[in-house]
């Protein structure tokens, strides 16, 4: 891969996936998407217009990934519940705006979404291990809008989207926020 956007990248995981990137793909220009946030150590630093279908078909027409990995969301269990509707519109709209773009616009373009093993929710509560083919029980806001975020993803996949979705347990570390229970700590 020549080029590869990530969304999120000043995020925790953006920050974390970087290093890893650059020794997977050493040649790749790696384009990291930022939402107001300062971006280092990236090949370019650009502006994705998430809330605007047109102007993000645009700007990803102009950019032309060859890889792209979704990470931006609101990702705090805690705060969904304080303002569900914009976690919604991020988590769930966001993610549906930028499928279809690059669905229509960069059909050869590999993609991975980040969802979370949050949507298996109440699935835990029957004591036995999890795969993926467990269940989707979201029992938050947060992991509702990832639910619905990673249905949509794998239906735009069956029209074309070249698409795989991951739904990574807990993570934490370096630079994690304190809004997450082990930072908090």
């Amino acid at each position: 891969m020549k080029r590869i956007l990530v969304t999120g990248a000043s995020g925790f995981v953006g920050r974390h996936l970087l290093p890893v990137l650059r020794a997977c793909f050493p040649a790749a220009r790696l384009l990291g998407a930022r939402h107001g946030a300062a971006l280092s150590g990236w090949d370019e630093a650009v502006d994705l217009p998430l809330e605007d279908s047109a102007a993000l078909r645009s700007a990803l027409t102009a950019l032309r990934p060859e890889g792209l990995v979704h990470l931006a969301a609101l990702s705090s269990v805690g705060g969904s519940f304080q303002d569900p509707l914009a976690v919604w519109e991020v988590n769930l709209g966001h993610t549906l705006r930028l499928a279809e773009a690059v669905r229509v616009a960069l059909p050869e373009c590999r993609c991975v979404f980040a969802s979370t093993a949050e949507v298996y929710g109440l699935s835990f509560q029957g004591g036995l291990p999890l795969d993926e083919d467990a269940p989707m029980r979201p029992a938050n806001p947060y992991a509702a809008s990832k639910a619905a975020a990673d249905l949509a993803v794998g239906e735009a996949a069956l029209r074309g989207l070249r698409a795989l979705r991951l739904r990574p347990f807990n993570h934490s570390g370096t630079g994690q926020a304190p809004a997450f229970v082990l930072p908090a700590f």
